[in-house]
Formats: C-alpha cells, sequence, structure tokens
C-alpha cells in the first residue's frame, strides 16, 4: 500500500508539472493573424465555466443572415488566436463563428488549466451560455476541433448540444490515452491505472471521459481526420483507439492522411517549416538570436483539406 501511494504521489506530481500546473498561453515568439487581414469582423464575449471568467469572439463575414453558428475549440499552446487564419476561413464560408480560451488558457482566468479534462467543464459552460446568446438563436449548429479540441469537438456530439455535424482534426479518444504520448513514464500497467485514479480524483467524470463513450450516444454526423505520421496524438491514442471502441458505427467517418502528421490542416510546406522551428528550439531561451517565425511560410492552409470539411459540413 505505501508502494502504490508513492507511486500514486509520483504520478501525480509528474502530471501536474507537464500538464496540469501551468497556463496555455503560447510564446512572446508566436506572432499572429488578425481577423482584419481577411475582412472579417470580430466581437468578443465572455462567460464563466465555474469559478473563472473565459473570454472568447464571435468571428464573421457581412451582416449576416449566416449558414449556420460554428464552434472551433482551439489546440494546446496558444489559445485560439492561433487558430485565427482558419477560422476566418470558415467565417469566409457564411459561418458565425465562436471560439473561445479554455481555463487557464491565453486571455481567459483561472491559475493552471486544471487538467485537459477540464476542457468537457468549460465546454458545457459554453453551451449553456449559447443558449442564451441572441446571435446565435435560430442558426444550426456546427463544431471544428484540432488536436485537445479534437478532442472537445468529439465530446461535442453530446445530444444535449444539439450539434448537426462535427468534424475532429488530429483529437485523441481518451485524456489518459494523450498522457501515455505526452508523459512516457506514465506507460507500463500500474502506472497507467494509477493515472486514470489521479485523473478521477482531479475533475471527476470529466477527467478522463472517453469520447468513443459519448459517440455511442450520438447520431451526429462525425468525420475525424488524423495523420499517419501524428506524433502528438499518436493514432493509438486517436483514430485507432476511437475504431476499436465504436466498432464501424456508421455515423462516424474517418479519413486518414498518408505522410502528414499533427498539423495535417496546414500545408505539407508550413508543417515542416514549423516542425524545423521547434527542432531548432524557437520559443527557447536557448534558441539562435534572431530566429524568428514566417507567419505566411508558417500559416498555409491545406486547401484541399479544408475543401473536405466545407463539403461535410455543406451536406
Amino acid at each position: 500500500m505505501i508502494t502504490l501511494l508513492s507511486l500514486y504521489f509520483i504520478i501525480a506530481h509528474i502530471s501536474d508539472r507537464y500538464l496540469c500546473h501551468t497556463r496555455s498561453d503560447g510564446s512572446p515568439a508566436y506572432p499572429y493573424f488578425l481577423e482584419r487581414q481577411f475582412n472579417i469582423e470580430k466581437k468578443d464575449f465572455s462567460f464563466r465555466s465555474g469559478r473563472w471568467i473565459l473570454r472568447g469572439s464571435r468571428y464573421h463575414f457581412g451582416p449576416g443572415p449566416y449558414r449556420g453558428v460554428l464552434i472551433f475549440f482551439e489546440g494546446i499552446g496558444s489559445g485560439r488566436n492561433a487558430y485565427t487564419k482558419t477560422i476566418c476561413l470558415f467565417a469566409k464560408q457564411g459561418y458565425l463563428v465562436y471560439a473561445f480560451d479554455y481555463t487557464g488558457c491565453m486571455e481567459s482566468e483561472g491559475p493552471y488549466i486544471y487538467g485537459m479534462g477540464q476542457v468537457v467543464n468549460d465546454q458545457k459552460a459554453f453551451f449553456d451560455w449559447l443558449d442564451h446568446d441572441p446571435a446565435a438563436q435560430g442558426y444550426e449548429r456546427y463544431v471544428v476541433g484540432h488536436s485537445w479540441g479534437g478532442y472537445a469537438a468529439l465530446i461535442a456530439s453530446n445530444p444535449v448540444y444539439k450539434v448537426k455535424r462535427v468534424v475532429s482534426i488530429s483529437g485523441f479518444n481518451r485524456v489518459s490515452d494523450e498522457y501515455k504520448a505526452l508523459v512516457p513514464q506514465l506507460r507500463p500497467g500500474i502506472f497507467l491505472l494509477l493515472t486514470k485514479i489521479y485523473l478521477w480524483v482531479r475533475l471527476g467524470k470529466s477527467g478522463n471521459l472517453a469520447a468513443s463513450d459519448v459517440l455511442k450516444k450520438s447520431n451526429c454526423p462525425v468525420l475525424y481526420i488524423q495523420g499517419d505520421q501524428d506524433k502528438m496524438v499518436p493514432l493509438a491514442a486517436g483514430r485507432l483507439s476511437l475504431e476499436k471502441d465504436l466498432h464501424g458505427q456508421k455515423n462516424v467517418a474517418y479519413l486518414n492522411l498518408p505522410g502528414r502528421g499533427h498539423q495535417c490542416f496546414l500545408s505539407i510546406k508550413s508543417e515542416d517549416y514549423i516542425n524545423e522551428l521547434w527542432e531548432k528550439k524557437l520559443t527557447s531561451p536557448d534558441g539562435p538570436i534572431g530566429l524568428k517565425m514566417d507567419l505566411e511560410k508558417a500559416g498555409e492552409e491545406n486547401t484541399e483539406l479544408l475543401q473536405t470539411i466545407f463539403d461535410f459540413l455543406a451536406v
């Protein structure tokens, strides 16, 4: 028993250090697109999730009416600002796009992110607020998300949120699956079991909610997209885990992108360029003096994939 308790506290320390007791605020080394570069208008909003005020924005092109409300869920690292160009491309398709920063991320309150399962709580608070937002009334709802946001997108298939279609890009199925990928020390059997216990202690049911369990109770059409060279969310934590749990559930379609990595919504050139900057330690004090990100080179979209997503949402 003492040994198990010791292991549990070691796991809690590792998890808190890497994935819970930290904010997700990006880096001054990252430049960001601005919505006005794409002739998109933005209006900010806020709502409360538990103790904290979360901040987001609506993005739109023209006065409306709109094709629908599209909620974009961000990945970890830089908040919604990191996805401004992608968000604007959806707004150009005629959607009223909503995006917000989770607890402990960028413009939102919170001393840290509390764990990747916190997005389940933040999402519920957001949809509760959206139900009463005058700007969203009368529109069908669509959801797109990437990485951590890809997980949130899958959870948003919950019928209570009244979402018509979902696109998950590089999302994981369970938080514990992703923990295994990000913290290799947690992979052995007993360590994984204790990790699951830790996630439950930290956030209750939200701590390690399986997206597949939500999808089993949903008829919402879902398109899951992943590159087979994804190292941030390995196939075992993403597509393979979902396929195993869902056993060919007909409302979920899978799109495998051969040779692509985690940022598969970008062009190959842009993803390679970003990976090169990370290898050169762009965000580290140890990086070369004068190293900067060329935003145009880093932000070239995968036009073919985006068209596939546009077409899926438009059905």
